[in-house]
């Protein structure tokens, strides 16, 4: 089954040793308290899209596409993703289950991801509110966004949050990073 996994590029090069793990087990917990939902700790979880919309960086701007079993998770009704996707979970994903590593190419320049590991740069698209309300992206837009957002870890202040030339904030929405 082919499944998908955001994760935050400072884990990668840990994540292809060790490959993932429940918050149990490797103990890295990004969410501040009081703001994770009540899900077990001692799962990986996974998703498979149900829209075009394809990652969600809130959890990591590295798009992971991982070959394993899975049971799904019914996910609660007020989840924000509800709709979205179908939620998996296993007990940890293994290096070698691990096919795909995406990072949008927009954000090379900006990050260090590892040099050792098999990146594949892909395009990304996503709306903003602009002018006129929720629109898409142009790639001045999208490359403003990649010279101001922090992409390293989401513990980071504003992360994947960038900044207009007038400061004011760039939220992405409908992330769609594109492969084949």
């Amino acid at each position: 089954m082919i499944l998908y996994k955001n994760v935050d590029i400072c884990d990668l090069k840990s994540i292809m040793e060790k490959g993932i793990l429940s918050l149990d087990a490797c103990g890295n917990n990004n969410w501040d308290d009081g703001k994770r939902g009540e899900n077990s700790t001692s799962v990986v979880y996974l998703f498979q899209p149900l829209t075009k919309e394809n990652s969600f960086p809130e959890y990591g701007a590295a798009l992971l596409e991982i070959d394993c079993s899975a049971d799904r998770s019914e996910m609660p009704d007020f989840d924000v993703h509800k709709g979205k996707y179908e939620e998996y979970i296993t007990e940890q994903v293994l290096p070698s289950q691990i096919r795909r590593i995406f990072i949008p190419k927009i954000f090379k320049p900006y990050i260090e991801a590892p040099t050792n590991l098999d990146i594949c740069w892909c395009q990304m698209e996503a709306d903003y509110y602009g002018d006129g309300g929720l629109e898409k992206c142009s790639s001045e837009i999208l490359e403003q966004f990649a010279r101001t957002a922090p992409f390293m870890s989401a513990k980071a202040f504003n992360f994947f949050r960038g900044m207009n030339k007038d400061r004011t904030m760039i939220d992405l929405y409908n992330i769609i990073y594109s492969f084949e």
